[in-house]
């Protein structure tokens, strides 16, 4: 009876109930596949860790064994042959043992240092880094030029591979190729910097900072030459590395930024000039005491009163009653500084 009901039900009856199976069919297929995904994500990453901690206790082990008086020499071939008989045994994640050996050498100086990246050269961790400059993703390119810097590969074929690198039509990867080579190099080379015209990105700049900071002053270059760069990146860039490395030869060539044509540069100029305390820019900051960008204003009375002297007073005067209460401010502080500079001198003369 049930079937004959069954029997007699309309035809679009039959076609719902035959989408509602396929939907719940669909749904636990789908549920199988992340349930499935899932389970192998975790298998991996298990793995993974358990391939980090090995490594880590390979390379701690060995640095115990130096330690405990073993030479340089017999630590190294220690560590590699324990690392190539794991290669036999297991295979090697050479892109993991990287990172490992990248996160061990920050902690690490001198002859440990050197003897870790002698251990990746045995091991051919450079080639492997090199083998991914070929690859098509702009992403592990990037990595592998940081692999590079990071295991200080010097050859000059893999120089001047860089070097093709570093004129790429990607923004992100020509930067980090630039910033390889400046790593790699004995003496900074910036020449980049002549031809770029994307901005450099505050994230380049850091790094370049940080870069430069591990060079003696004398190797660094004379930045003032790139303040007549038509790429506004690099003219606030070479003005903070001005600022950085106390570069006040060019000091005409700095004051000359005070009339730049860009707002944000001419606020980083005011900025150098005092503290670098260049006197001489003195009467182009009074010029600047009524612009309408208040950023550059501010930045010009302080300044002022950093380097000025009571014959710039009647000139801050006039911004005693200024509209803004932070033109006021400021001009009030940087007049009592002036003033105090005199009563100071005065002192002094008085002591002697």
């Amino acid at each position: 009876m049930i079937t004959d009901q069954l029997a007699n039900l309309p035809f679009q009856y039959w076609v719902l109930a035959v989408a509602i199976s396929l939907l719940m069919a669909g749904c636990l297929v789908l549920i199988a596949i992340l349930y499935i995904r899932r389970l192998v994500s975790a298998t991996r990453k298990k793995k993974r860790h358990d391939l980090q901690f090995r490594y880590q206790y390979f390379l701690y082990d060995a640095l115990v064994e130096s330690e405990a008086g073993k030479t340089p020499e017999a630590f190294q071939e220690f560590v590699v042959n324990l690392f190539r008989e794991e290669e036999e045994k297991h295979g090697l994640n050479k892109e993991l043992l990287i990172n490992i050996i990248l996160d061990l050498k920050k902690s690490l100086s001198g002859q440990s240092r050197a003897q870790l990246l002698e251990i990746a050269a045995t091991l051919k961790l450079p080639d492997y880094a090199l083998r991914k400059l070929d690859r098509l993703s702009f992403n592990t390119q990037i990595q592998a030029l940081r692999e590079i810097s990071g295991l200080q590969v010097t050859d000059s074929a893999v120089q001047e591979k860089v070097k093709q690198i570093q004129y790429a039509k990607h923004a992100a990867l020509s930067q980090e190729a630039s910033l390889t080579l400046i790593k790699l190099g004995e003496s900074p080379d910036l020449s980049f910097l002549d031809v770029l015209t994307t901005p450099l990105s505050q994230w380049q700049q850091i790094h370049l900072h940080h870069c430069l900071r591990n060079f003696e002053r004398h190797q660094l270059p004379d930045f003032s030459q790139w303040l007549t760069s038509t790429n506004e990146s690099v003219v606030l860039f070479s003005l903070r590395m001005i600022t950085e490395f106390e570069q006040c030869n060019n000091s005409e060539l700095i004051i000359h930024q005070l009339s730049h044509k860009s707002a944000n540069v001419v606020t980083e100029a005011i900025y150098t000039v005092s503290q670098l305390k260049i006197a001489s820019a003195v009467p182009t900051l009074v010029s600047l005491l009524h612009q309408p960008n208040p950023r550059i204003q501010i930045s010009s009375i302080r300044a002022i009163g950093r380097l000025g002297t009571t014959q710039q007073v009647p000139d801050l005067e006039s911004l005693r009653i200024d509209s803004s209460y932070w033109v006021r401010q400021i001009t009030v502080e940087a007049i009592a500084r002036l003033r105090t500079k005199v009563d100071s001198a005065s002192e002094v003369i008085h002591q002697s």
